[in-house]
């Protein structure tokens, strides 16, 4: 870390500007190969049928693509003729609004520019520290701090990008994105507590930058290093491990029995064996850091949390949308995401992201629509959009939005009940409705 402080800052995000190209060809490459359904215009198909053989060039991020540019004929014939013998009515004169290589393309140079600039914004100018400090002085007194939280956010950014165009593509968000990112979320968190966000906390009238921990702004009670917070812990892990098994609650022959199929189900599931093993070592690990403590243990601490809180939240109001819908109102990939988002940037964070996606909508939509033609839009980009604008305003939304809520104590909680209650009566009365107008 000291070596790279060190080097010229052009030299640095020159370094960062070819990092974030190269990292924006891996993107294009796992959109394409974690999709569940690979679509057939993609810029990792094979060569249409009578063309040349790719050089090598082509292969290379950005100006591979413009080698590539004269496929766009073959590979929509291609397309048209795959989509036909799927069974798919392909009207003679569809053609996507833009060529396949506009995007991939589009990719790579924004993750080239995104990459140096996160870099500049967050420990060069310290836009990230509270308002009101002299922010770029604050940044060059935090360097190591300020380091470790980029390098989590520039993670970030790249497995949002992966699960936001497979989200678009085809309603999906892989595991394949979110499990990897969630372990590594817990992992840089236990080796460093300033993966996480600053807050400002004041005492005696003077003002101290502190990561905003599980507890924030409360101060760390010893409980949660006892074997108390073991327990919690420990629970946090196993909870996310079982969600991400096969859960099928077959009722039609009672309780008794569905249980038995439960099991039987899971324990047939090639996924199960995979998903034991990394819960135990998992218990090892969780073990292992927790008789570390000091800030190893505050750190996965404040991961397991803001993991359970992200995918608890999504998870709940999942189960409720669609308990009052009668159908599945969310896909459980968004509940993985938000899971894998609350492990990087904590619960604090997390929370705020989730109220803002919406907000995110109308723009998200029409660029989709503009580029697509897609009128309908998963909430997936919208989790990540929101957790974007969280992290770049993190100072505005700290101080007008999460700091007033949590200063509310139990009422707030009382609060976010409350509105998950109401939001399944409004969707309930919703259903109501529209199935009567169907009736009639």
């Amino acid at each position: 870390m000291a070596f790279w402080i060190q080097l010229p800052l052009p030299v640095r995000l020159a370094v960062l500007s070819l990092v974030g190209v190269i990292a924006g060809g891996f993107v294009n490459w796992a959109i394409y190969a974690w999709a569940t359904f690979r679509v057939p215009v993609s810029p990792w198909s094979r060569v249409p049928a009578g063309m040349a053989a790719r050089h090598w060039f082509t292969r290379l991020p950005v100006v591979g693509w413009w080698a590539r540019a004269a496929e766009t004929p073959q590979q929509l014939a291609a397309a048209r003729e795959r989509l036909t013998r799927l069974g798919y009515e392909v009207p003679p004169e569809w053609t996507p609004r833009m060529p396949f290589w506009l995007r991939p393309m589009a990719i790579e140079l924004a993750l080239g520019f995104a990459l140096p600039w996160l870099y500049w914004y967050e420990t060069q100018a310290g836009l990230v520290l509270p308002a009101g400090v002299p922010q770029a002085a604050v940044a060059a007194a935090h360097p190591t701090w300020l380091h470790w939280m980029f390098v989590g956010h520039a993670l970030l950014l790249v497995l949002m990008t992966i699960a936001t165009f497979i989200d678009f593509d085809e309603q999906i968000i892989p595991d394949w994105v979110t499990i990897p990112g969630t372990l590594l979320a817990l992992g840089m968190a236990s080796v460093s507590l300033h993966t996480f966000l600053p807050i400002p906390l004041t005492a005696n009238g003077v003002m101290r930058l502190e990561p905003c921990t599980f507890s924030a702004p409360w101060p760390v009670g010893k409980k949660w290093g006892s074997g108390y917070g073991l327990a919690v812990g420990l629970a946090m892990w196993s909870g996310w491990c079982f969600a991400l098994s096969t859960r099928v609650l077959i009722l039609r022959r009672g309780w008794k029995k569905a249980v038995v199929y439960f099991f039987a189900i899971l324990r047939r599931d090639a996924m199960t064996k995979w998903l034991g093993l990394i819960w135990l070592m998992g218990l090892v690990v969780v073990v292992m850091v927790w008789n570390i403590g000091t800030t190893h243990w505050e750190g996965l601490f404040t991961a397991l949390v803001g993991m359970s809180v992200g995918g608890g939240t999504i998870w709940a109001v999942r189960l409720v949308a669609s308990l009052a819908m009668g159908e599945e109102a969310m896909g459980f990939g968004d509940v993985t995401l938000m899971a894998m988002i609350g492990g990087i940037v904590g619960w604090q964070a997390t929370g705020a992201a989730f109220f803002i996606a919406p907000l995110t909508s109308i723009f998200i939509v029409l660029i989709t629509f503009l580029a697509t033609g897609q009128r309908m839009t998963p909430f997936g980009p919208y989790l990540c959009a929101g957790t974007v604008i969280t992290v770049l305003y993190w100072p505005t939304v700290w101080q007008a939005a999460i700091l007033p809520a949590l200063l509310l104590g139990p009422v707030f909680l009382m609060i976010m009940v409350g509105s998950l209650v109401a939001m399944g009566v409004l969707l309930g009365i919703w259903r109501a409705i529209k199935m009567r107008l169907l009736a009639a």
